[in-house]
């Protein structure tokens, strides 16, 4: 029975080794979506790993560095979030999404007149038949919004 044993463990080990390394992989898919889940459980750090690790996969991977960028934000670290977003764009200049994120993060920082200009391209950047109406409302309230606050900031150095 000892050598059957001993027998077995050989065999899985040689499994084991047979193994294709593209099978043993883990998919920057699947890192996304792990980085997914520990984001809906608000374990941000956990979250933050597994988008970097997504990216070390497949560094053209825009979803981690959009969701990367949003954990930072989070976090309060814009300039990170603004770095891995910039990745983005530098990736796929045509990308919608990280202009709408780069507007949130301004707003955040209370740059108004770069959310806005951020907003509007977002606007812009997306094809019309993908964007929703609501969003496109909700945007455009927004850079409404924006406008007055921006308006009711005195100017630097003026009276």
């Amino acid at each position: 029975m000892k050598a059957l044993s001993l027998t077995f463990l050989a065999a899985l080990a040689s499994l084991n080794l047979m193994i294709s390394p593209a099978w043993a992989e883990t998919s920057a898919e699947d890192y996304f979506q792990q980085g997914q889940i520990f984001a809906g459980q608000k374990s941000y750090a956990k979250a933050q790993d597994a988008y970097l690790q997504a990216l070390a996969v497949d560094p053209k991977f825009e979803k981690a560095y959009i969701s990367l960028a949003l954990i930072y934000s989070l976090k309060k670290e814009y300039p990170k979030a603004l770095v891995q977003l910039d990745a983005v764009l530098k990736i796929n200049p045509k990308a919608a999404m990280p202009h709408k994120v780069k507007g949130l993060i301004f707003r955040d920082q209370g740059k108004f007149a770069e959310a806005i200009v951020s907003l509007q391209t977002y606007l812009k950047a997306v094809p019309p038949e993908q964007l929703k109406e609501k969003d496109r409302a909700d945007v455009e309230a927004l850079i409404a919004k924006l406008e007055k606050e921006k308006s009711a900031i005195p100017a630097e150095g003026g009276q």
